[in-house]
């Protein structure tokens, strides 16, 4: 008897800007990073969380901003950092975006599977 096979599919979204030098503008690590800052309102420490040098993650938030056109974070004093209202409104936009094709993913998914008769 066959081993049944454990599959499932993967979505890699990303949020692109054609106008921008490197064209993709938001991902998987940029969504990662701002949701540290809005869990520990630090970009310092939302960079060291995901073992990331502090000038990386300042570059990084930079270049987005700069190629999404408004501020991802603000700094706040003292010593904090917090995501801007846009900010904010972007990584809920992309959060539900993920999610929702990730559940649509899986039933079409699904349904094909169904159709097959070797990856039952």
């Amino acid at each position: 008897m066959k081993a049944k096979k454990h599959i499932s599919p993967a979505i890699k979204l990303s949020f692109v800007n054609p106008d921008s030098e490197s064209k993709s503008v938001l991902g998987k690590g940029v969504v990662r990073l701002m949701q540290n800052v809005d869990e520990v309102h630090s970009l310092n420490q939302a960079a060291k969380m995901m073992n990331m040098a502090y000038s990386k993650a300042w570059r990084i938030t930079k270049k987005t901003s700069e190629a999404l056109g408004f501020e991802l974070i603000e700094s706040v004093r003292p010593k904090g950092s917090i995501l801007t209202p846009e900010g904010k409104e972007l990584l809920e936009v992309y959060l539900k975006m993920e999610r929702q094709l990730r559940d649509e993913a899986t039933e079409i998914f699904d349904s094909l599977l169904k159709e097959t008769t070797h990856l039952k």
